[in-house]
């Protein structure tokens, strides 16, 4: 679908378009232009991040995010929980390869996972950015996720899956736009669409999506943006349908522990 890319000043402003469109009936793809794109991978945790994440994804308030954080930590699961870094000492690279050795080994998550791991030399390693305390990750002994309770679950699937992301490769998509012209319209109408040509990180986006069969929303993709068909640049093409949509301001939300945060 081509949207106008213009604003109206007026409602009748807005009813010329519609009318010239069905007027019109045809449209021209005037250019079309492809360009690749890499989304780097995520950053680890630091308490705050954490907190926010857990609230926007599934309510729950900071005090509950920490309270699982602390047990967790106590029982030697993740590292030390009160931190505002998001980075690692550079001397806990074999560290690193070691976890995820561990993790390969106990969950099941249905892919070969480490094909799109990359340790060495990863931008996670930042030593003058680890203030007391470096970033919250998953350590060797892991929980019995039999014996968790759902909410700790989930906290748990953030730190886990957010630390796979923060050492895989990039996610590579070849991004197209689109420029349709109407006669009599000055506005152009523009299309935009994405191929995934390299999933990288967000395959974990997948994994978290099915262990906790949640919605999860992915930080670095438009949705608005899809499948585009084999087009060619200079040719008309029909008008099949037109849709208007109308809609009004709201006002801001309600603050949440994670605006706050």
């Amino acid at each position: 679908m081509a949207q106008y890319d213009g604003k109206f000043e007026k409602y009748e402003d807005f009813q010329k378009i519609i009318a010239t469109l069905y007027s019109q009936k045809k449209t021209e793809l005037v250019e079309i232009s492809t360009e690749e794109k890499k989304q780097s991978t995520h950053k680890l945790y630091n308490l705050a991040e954490l907190q926010k994440k857990a609230n926007t994804m599934y309510g729950f308030t900071a005090d509950e995010t920490l309270n699982y954080l602390q047990s967790f930590y106590e029982s030697g699961y993740v590292s030390y929980p009160r931190t505002d870094s998001q980075f690692l000492n550079e001397a806990m690279e074999s560290d690193v390869e070691n976890i995820i050795e561990v993790i390969d080994s106990i969950y099941a998550f249905g892919i070969d996972f480490k094909k799109y791991i990359i340790v060495s030399k990863n931008k996670s390693f930042n030593d003058s950015k680890v203030t007391d305390h470096h970033a919250i990750i998953p350590l060797k002994k892991t929980p019995v996720f039999s014996q968790l309770k759902e909410k700790e679950k989930k906290v748990y699937l953030l730190i886990l899956i957010s630390f796979l992301k923060a050492f895989s490769i990039p996610k590579i998509s070849d991004f197209t736009l689109c420029v349709f012209s109407v006669k009599n319209i000055n506005e152009k109408f523009l299309t935009r669409g994405n191929l995934i040509k390299e999933p990288g990180f967000s395959i974990f986006d997948d994994i978290l999506k099915k262990q906790n069969a949640t919605a999860l929303e992915d930080e670095e993709v438009n949705e608005e943006f899809s499948k585009i068909p084999s087009l060619e640049q200079g040719k008309i093409y029909l008008i099949n349908d037109i849709v208007q949509y109308e809609g009004m301001t709201q006002a801001p939300p309600l603050l949440t522990d994670a605006s706050l945060i």
